[in-house]
C-alpha cells in the first residue's frame, strides 16, 4: 500500500475493525486521488510522474513481423527476425504476463473464464484446393460463438464437438492467406480485423494484421495472430477491473502502465510522422479440432463474413460483474467516483500509539 499512496499505519488503520465507518473499499478507493491536487490517477494518469516500469531488455520475443522490416524488432525462438511486439517490450516484465505459456497469472485467469463458459471463439480455415496443407489460396476467419466450451474428464477442453457462429456488427476477423507443408501464413496484411480479446479490454481492434499458424495432425492449429493495436483501451480496461484490485493483486502501478503503453508504441494510422496511438501486438493461439456451422446450424460455416447477419443494435455479449465501477473505483450505483475530505482520511489524533494501527 505504500507504494500505492499510503503510509502503512493509514493502511492498517483503513482496516481497524474499530473503524466501523472505514471499510476495506473505502481505503481501497481513495488510492485512486492520489495525483497532483488529489486527482484520479486511474482516469488522469498524468496527473503524476511516471515510475518507470521497467521494460524488457532482452532480445528474443514471439509474434510476427509486421512491418517487413528484418533488420528491426526481435527475435523470435526459432531465430527469424525482425518480430514487431513493442507490446512485450513494454509489459513483457510486469508479473501478470510473466511465465510458461499459458502459466502467466493474467493467462490463467482469463483462459480459466473461456474454459468456464465466459466467452468463446471459434476459427474457420477455407481452402480453395485439394490438399490443406498446401494450398495457394486459403481463408481463415475468426467469429465469436454463444456456445460455451465443453471439458472432458481431465479438465481439458473437448474436441469434436459443435459450434455455432454467433454474428457480430464488430467482431469477426477474416484473413487471406496460403498453406505450405501445413504452416498457414498470411498472403497480405488486412487493413482492420476485430475479435475479442481474452484481457480486460474485451474488444481487439488489430491494423496491418496477419497470422502464422501450423496445422497440427489431429486438426488443431497453433501459432500467431498479430498487428498493430490500439494502446489506450487495453490501459482503460485494466481501470474498468478495479484499479486498486489490479494494483494490488499485480505489483504494478497503473499510470506506470500506462507511461510504458505510450512510450512503447510505434504505430500511427496517420503515417509516420502522426502520433503513435497504436502498438504492435501478438497473440499466441491453440485451438482444438470442432464442427463451426452457420448462425442457423443448418449447414457447415464458411470463413465469409456474417455481419450482415447480426440484428439490429446487436453487440457482443456483455461481461456482468457484480459490482458497480465508476472511473476505476467500485462505487454505490448512482453515486460519484470522488475523493473523501482529508479529515476523513487520516487516522484520529486520540488513536496515537495504540498498537492498532494508528499513526505514530
Amino acid at each position: 500500500m505504500t507504494d500505492a499512496g499510503y503510509t502503512r499505519e493509514q493502511a492498517l488503520w483503513l482496516r481497524d475493525p474499530a473503524n466501523p465507518t472505514r471499510s476495506p473499499i473505502h481505503g481501497q478507493n481513495q488510492m485512486a486521488f492520489r495525483g497532483e491536487g488529489r486527482a484520479n490517477v486511474y482516469i488522469n494518469p498524468t496527473s503524476t510522474p511516471d515510475g518507470g516500469l521497467v521494460g524488457v531488455s532482452g532480445d528474443v520475443a514471439e509474434g510476427l513481423d509486421l512491418d517487413g522490416d528484418s533488420r528491426t524488432g526481435f527475435v523470435s525462438p526459432t531465430g527469424a527476425r525482425g518480430v514487431d511486439n513493442m507490446f512485450y517490450k513494454a509489459l513483457g516484465c510486469w508479473k501478470t504476463f510473466r511465465g510458461p505459456p499459458r502459466l502467466s497469472s493474467g493467462a490463467l485467469s482469463n483462459n480459466d473464464a473461456m474454459r468456464d463458459g465466459a466467452w468463446t471463439v471459434v476459427v474457420v480455415v477455407e481452402g480453395r484446393g485439394k490438399d490443406p496443407r498446401n494450398d495457394s489460396d486459403v481463408t481463415v476467419g475468426f467469429y465469436p460463438s454463444a456456445d460455451k466450451l465443453v471439458k472432458d474428464a481431465m479438465g481439458d477442453v473437448a474436441a469434436d464437438y459443435t459450434f455455432r457462429i454467433r454474428p457480430d456488427p464488430k467482431l469477426e476477423a477474416i484473413f487471406k492467406a496460403k498453406s505450405v507443408n501445413g504452416r498457414i501464413v498470411s498472403t497480405r496484411a488486412m487493413d482492420e480485423v476485430w475479435m475479442r480479446d481474452a484481457g480486460a479490454a474485451r474488444e481487439l481492434q488489430l491494423l496491418k494484421a496477419r497470422i502464422d499458424l501450423t496445422l497440427k495432425p489431429d486438426g488443431g492449429l497453433s501459432g500467431y495472430i498479430g498487428g498493430y493495436r490500439p494502446w489506450r483501451p487495453v490501459y482503460d480496461g485494466y481501470v474498468r477491473a478495479r484499479g486498486p484490485v489490479i494494483e494490488a493483486l499485480t505489483w504494478v502501478k497503473l499510470p506506470d502502465v500506462y507511461y510504458a503503453l505510450r512510450r512503447n508504441a510505434d504505430y500511427s494510422p496517420a503515417g509516420a510522422k502522426g502520433e503513435k496511438t497504436h502498438i504492435s501486438f501478438a497473440y499466441r493461439l491453440d485451438a482444438i479440432p470442432a464442427f463451426v456451422v452457420s448462425p442457423d446450424a443448418t449447414r457447415l460455416a464458411t470463413a465469409t463474413s456474417y455481419k450482415a447477419l447480426a440484428k439490429s443494435g446487436e453487440t457482443q455479449m456483455a461481461d456482468r460483474a457484480p459490482f458497480n465501477v465508476v472511473d476505476g473505483i467500485v462505487v454505490a450505483k448512482g453515486a460519484k467516483a470522488e475523493s473523501q475530505p482529508e479529515s476523513a482520511l487520516l487516522p484520529p489524533a486520540s488513536r496515537t500509539g495504540s498498537g492498532a494501527g494508528g499513526a505514530p
